[in-house]
């Protein structure tokens, strides 16, 4: 009887050992009667799903914070990467600085307009005081203007004879 043995250790601390006993006659896809190239391809199938389940895994933080820099680079103050995960790597402290950062802008951003707008409204109160002001300067003029001529309608008579007479 021939015996097949696999030990793996899981990123969490696990332990698996995995014992097959094969029948007699078999020799688990090597050897004369077995099929080299099934085992191959098994072996290189497996490499290439880990392969790509590991670059999932390690790109997909980068994807996520690119896609939130353009988003804030495009005028959305609101973007944000989510969620960062509980591993404490660089990608993960890098997408909490970033968030981090993110809401600084959009908070700094806000009280900005707010400002902007606090000093709009205080230059338009100023600017209608002004406007006013000077209604009724031109009315205290015009009533001056008006008084005078009421008060000396001989001057008034003579200078519209004048002109009439220009």
């Amino acid at each position: 009887i021939q015996t097949l043995r696999a030990e793996m250790v899981t990123p969490d601390g696990h332990h698996y050992i995995l014992v097959t006993d094969l029948p007699p006659g078999q020799t688990a896809f090597f050897g004369p009667n077995g099929l080299p190239w099934l085992g191959m391809l098994i072996a290189i199938t497996t490499s290439g799903l880990v392969c790509y389940l590991l670059a999932v895994y390690l790109t997909s933080p980068v994807v996520r914070l690119r896609r939130a820099t353009q988003k804030l680079a495009a005028g959305d103050l609101s973007a944000r990467v989510g969620e960062a995960g509980r591993s404490n790597d660089e990608l993960s402290q890098l997408v909490r600085d970033f968030d981090a950062m993110a809401e600084q802008v959009e908070e700094s951003t806000h009280r900005l307009e707010d400002k902007v707008h606090e000093r709009t409204r205080e230059l338009r109160e100023a600017q209608d005081s002004l406007v006013r002001r000077e209604k009724l300067a031109m009315l205290g003029q015009l009533a001056s203007g008006v008084g005078h001529g009421l008060r000396n309608p001989h001057g008034l008579m003579t200078n519209a004879i004048y002109y009439m007479e220009a």
